[in-house]
């Protein structure tokens, strides 16, 4: 990672936009409720649902629209990559509550995988409204899925990047969210932490804390100062993920 933002500091980025739209000849493709149990909306790549049983629609819409813009920048400006099966299927987005209806009970927010191998979105419909932007982080999760870079794996020593560039993709386009740069007291209360430290990156023994698991979520401020007081193109944060890095 570290070597890959050093090799591109000396050149200028340029970007070429192209067309990012891309809905027609997609099909339906859902292994959880069906369009006789479900109302869904499409657009662009995505299919939004949710139980027929809740009005859901206004939550869905909000969340569909987010995640067309996420898609224009991170195709467009960032040149990173449309998700596995997408250029045949719609990606599912699923708006549930938790509770009593057809989804799963344990589903939280956050990208998945079906058991064909398709990624997938769920999101709290509580979660939906315009002024919270966690739905921000998860669609910039989607545009990471078929990165080629071995040394941007969810894993080991990189696992933290993939958590704290989704919060930096947040703190980019909302800037005066002061939300989005919370998890930044879970670096500053444990300083002794390396910045690496991850789910899956503990030293033996530690215990699971909202300050120790959110530790990789809050390096979005060293990113953020990298870009934004650093200047160093936010091109290199994004697409650092299709550069075939070890």
């Amino acid at each position: 990672i570290y070597s890959f933002i050093l090799k591109w500091i000396a050149f200028s980025i340029f970007t070429v936009s192209i067309s990012a739209s891309k809905d027609k000849n997609l099909k339906l493709r859902t292994l959880y409720g069906s369009t006789a149990t479900c109302n869904y909306i499409t657009k662009d790549i995505f299919a939004v649902w949710w139980d027929k049983n809740y009005d859901f629609r206004e939550g869905a819409t909000t969340v569909l629209n987010s995640l067309i813009e996420t898609r224009k920048i991170c195709l467009d400006t960032f040149k990173m990559k449309d998700p596995k099966g997408s250029d045949k299927y719609y990606y599912n987005v699923y708006i549930h509550n938790n509770g009593p209806d057809l989804f799963p009970d344990d589903w939280a927010q956050g990208q998945s995988t079906d058991s064909a191998g398709f990624p997938y979105l769920t999101i709290p419909s509580k979660l939906t409204t315009k002024d919270y932007h966690g739905y921000v982080h998860e669609g910039f999760h989607i545009f990471q899925y078929n990165a080629n870079s071995p040394g941007f794996k969810y894993e080991g020593d990189s696992q933290w990047f993939v958590e704290a560039t989704a919060n930096w993709f947040v703190n980019i386009r909302y800037p005066n969210d002061t939300d989005g740069f919370i998890c930044g007291q879970a670096v500053t209360a444990i300083p002794q932490v390396p910045m690496w430290y991850s789910f899956e990156n503990k030293n033996p023994g530690d215990k699971n804390s909202w300050l120790r698991d959110d530790h990789q979520y809050g390096m979005n401020a060293y990113l953020y100062y990298l870009t934004e007081v650093c200047k160093i193109p936010r091109y290199i944060i994004a697409h650092g993920f299709y550069d075939k890095s070890n």
